[in-house]
């Protein structure tokens, strides 16, 4: 997470990057900071990224229900497309397979470690 941080830093200097948490996974980490310290270390970090503008929180929607076992990530980032339009580039980091389906609607689709190494080896989008 802090090395995702720290590229994000960097990016937000030539453009507008964004971190976008749902709310599910929000609440989630809050949940378990009580509890581990290793969830206390990480929720605060979410907060110092959204306290530099490089974070931002879904507010609640159909993906957070209880209800649902796993949100339809599909569906809602291309609602969130839609939503904020200003937000050109998606990028889903994931660590699940996609087959593809993302990419067919203009989402990129990379898991955490390709999504650092790609942007460390200055691969992506020019990144210095």
């Amino acid at each position: 997470m802090k090395k995702i941080l720290e590229i994000l830093q960097k990016l937000s200097q030539t453009g507008k990057w964004k971190w976008v948490l749902h709310y599910r996974d929000s609440r989630r980490l809050k949940e378990n900071a009580r509890l581990y310290p290793k969830a206390k270390e990480k929720t605060d970090l979410l907060n110092k990224c959204k306290e530099d503008g490089l974070l931002d929180i879904l507010p609640y929607h159909e993906c957070d229900l209880v209800s649902r076992q796993e949100p339809n990530y599909l569906q809602c980032l291309c609602h969130q497309q839609v939503q904020n339009i200003s937000f050109r580039y998606p990028v889903f980091v994931t660590d699940s397979e996609t087959d593809g389906v993302f990419e067919k609607n203009g989402i990129l689709t990379m898991t955490v470690n390709s999504f650092l190494m790609g942007l460390l080896s200055k691969t992506i989008y020019g990144f210095t």
